[in-house]
């Protein structure tokens, strides 16, 4: 699963994309959603991780590897390293459930690697509403899919 947040500070508002994809990099399932609240960009990456777990069970698929663009929230969750600030809170609640699943990890990946994902961010950061896809990605993201 690919997972990437956007802020608009002025707005008040998070953006998250979330892309799932089989071991053969099919897409299994995507979104674009909306959160309204004043986060900083490392708790809206951190709270898009969860969201993105989230959302693969709820679909059924329960991702293996999670990658992010955020480096400092992969480490902070690689480390179970929980601060004494809001960013802990949501670390802590990521580890607690991957605690039930040893064989899933998060890793790093340059934005560049991140760019279909990233434009699904784009997306929830300007609608008023959230979009899911099954087995598909919205027109703007299927020829950076390919």
């Amino acid at each position: 699963m690919n997972s990437d947040a956007a802020i608009d500070v002025v707005k008040r508002k998070a953006g998250i994309g979330l892309i799932v994809r089989d071991c053969s990099e099919d897409v299994l399932a995507s979104c674009a959603l909306s959160v309204m609240g004043g986060f900083s960009s490392v708790v809206a990456e951190a709270m898009t991780i969860r969201r993105g777990i989230s959302f693969a069970c709820e679909v059924g698929l329960f991702p293996c590897t999670i990658e992010s663009d955020a480096q400092l929230v992969v480490k902070l969750i690689n480390s179970n390293s929980f601060p004494l600030s809001e960013i802990g809170l949501v670390i802590s609640d990521i580890c607690k459930f991957l605690v039930g699943y040893p064989s899933c990890n998060i890793v790093y990946t340059p934005r560049e690697a991140n760019v279909a994902v990233h434009t699904l961010t784009k997306m929830g950061l300007t609608s008023s509403s959230d979009h899911y896809w099954m087995e598909d990605v919205p027109p703007c993201v299927a020829p950076i899919v390919m």
